[in-house]
């Protein structure tokens, strides 16, 4: 019983170990990606990873991220939702 349950834990820290691993290359590819044009033009610019992290990944989470909650207002007919 005790083996069982180390080994779900070791399962659930495993897969988000990868989920982790995979954000982080992700993160890093796309850094790259948005880089190289910019050292094409500027070879002495100053982009960081964790400038890139605060102005391009962080904001484009949140975006897809984003949840919304609405309201059916029940004495409009037509079904319309408030914001």
């Amino acid at each position: 019983m005790m083996y069982m349950t180390i080994m779900k834990i070791f399962i659930i820290l495993a897969i988000l170990i990868a989920i982790v691993l995979a954000v982080m290359v992700y993160v890093y590819i796309d850094y790259r990606r948005h880089k190289k044009p910019l050292l094409s033009v500027d070879p002495n610019v100053n982009y960081s990873l964790f400038h890139h992290i605060a102005v391009v990944t962080i904001p484009i989470f949140r975006y897809r991220l984003s949840i919304r909650l609405s309201k059916v207002n029940p004495q409009n007919s037509k079904g319309v939702h408030k914001f």
